[in-house]
């Protein structure tokens, strides 16, 4: 491995550890915070692999879509406070994955709407048991080894999203550092440092993060994270840990 993506890997590695056990400090996972992100995407590559679920038959239309009435809504058939059990209700299955001190990470790998290319979602929850932030991780890419295949998808995904929210920010760039041949596009993307394919956009209520993560050679995964506002940033302040409570419309 190339001397700087090794280093950035180790810096990159002791901020996900800070953030797994609870710290407060400014390591914690944010759509703005883009090391800390790519972190707790990383940490769950290996869902990616995983056979996608069936599509709503609405398709992703239904998945990305904002509320028309005004309500609450987040994506994928779900709204902002909902708890884990009400959730199950909507026939997801749920996992525990981890918990802070004042958040909890559940896993499915299905939810009332899905993209075609769902591998599994992330869903985050207060301390109060409320769903403040989601994460949509991709089935794996395979043998794609210059990224048209990745970047295909991602601007597919992009253009729906730019229909429904405002486009805020984008960086699309590799090479920067390490990795910068035409075929190393997944490799350069996971190395910290090395480069960003991200789109951010805004809605009434969320935050929203596309992303294309690298895996090694060859492989990624694309991920959207979908945050409320202004809730994610009050449940990720908040210090005290509880009990876990019993994760042409569709982004």
């Amino acid at each position: 491995m190339n001397r700087f993506c090794l280093a950035a890997v180790v810096i990159f590695s002791f901020c996900s550890l800070a953030w797994a056990e609870g710290d407060n400090s400014s390591e914690k996972v944010d759509v703005r915070d883009q090391a800390a992100e790519e972190s707790l995407l990383k940490e769950t590559a290996v869902n990616a692999i995983t056979p996608a679920p069936e599509v709503n038959d609405s398709g992703q239309e239904i998945a990305l879509a904002e509320s028309k009435s005004g309500a609450k809504t987040a994506m994928f058939g779900l709204s902002w406070g909902m708890t884990p059990t009400e959730v199950r209700e909507l026939g997801s299955r749920l996992k525990p994955e981890k918990k802070t001190s004042n958040l909890y990470i559940y896993s499915t790998d299905s939810l009332p709407s899905n993209l075609q290319d769902t591998g599994s979602y992330k869903l985050v929850f207060s301390k109060n048991g409320n769903l403040v932030k989601i994460i949509m991780i991709g089935n794996k890419i395979a043998n794609d080894i210059f990224g048209e295949q990745g970047k295909s998808r991602f601007n597919e995904l992009g253009l729906a999203l730019s229909q429904k929210y405002q486009e805020i920010s984008s960086i699309m760039e590799i090479g920067v550092r390490a990795y910068d041949g035409p075929d190393e596009f997944y490799q350069c993307l996971a190395c910290p440092g090395c480069g960003l394919w991200v789109k951010k956009f805004q809605g009434d209520n969320k935050h929203i993060a596309l992303q294309i993560i690298g895996i090694k050679k060859g492989e990624g995964y694309i991920a959207i994270t979908v945050e409320a506002v202004p809730e994610w940033d009050f449940a990720r302040e908040a210090g005290e840990s509880i009990a876990v409570v019993e994760d042409a419309d569709a982004l």
